[in-house]
């Protein structure tokens, strides 16, 4: 009966050491939100977006006019390419390179590389 008293003792005090870790020493890592690569769209069109981070991560969506789109990197400051098409089939749109933490902000969209940026 005792050793299944320590036992149950044993467990419940490694249940709580285990639940209160994070709390108590906070992971010491990438810091998420100054690792995003981000793009905005404020072209007045609803356009397809691709945010890519060098590091690997991509994320792709159709933007409205005034949204944001953002892809999390495991790496700190890292660096990747955003990417805007017309629709889904679209051959030829527009790319930029991009740096972590820093908005790309499209203003005019026009195929062919000929986009209007603001400036970074």
């Amino acid at each position: 009966m005792r050793w299944s008293l320590l036992f149950i003792a044993a467990f419940v005090t490694a249940a709580v050491i285990y639940a209160l870790y994070p709390y108590v020493f906070p992971r010491q890592g990438t810091d998420v939100s100054a690792s995003r690569i981000c793009v905005s769209n404020h072209s007045g069109q609803s356009l397809i977006v691709t945010a890519e981070a060098d590091a690997g991560a991509e994320i792709t969506a159709r933007l409205n006019d005034g949204e944001q789109l953002c892809v999390a990197s495991p790496v700190t400051n890292d660096t990747g390419t955003v990417r805007v098409f017309e629709s889904e089939d679209a051959v030829e749109g527009c790319s930029r390179l991009a740096k972590s933490g820093q908005e790309e902000r499209l203003l005019r969209y026009s195929s062919f590389d000929n986009c209007e940026w603001a400036e970074s």
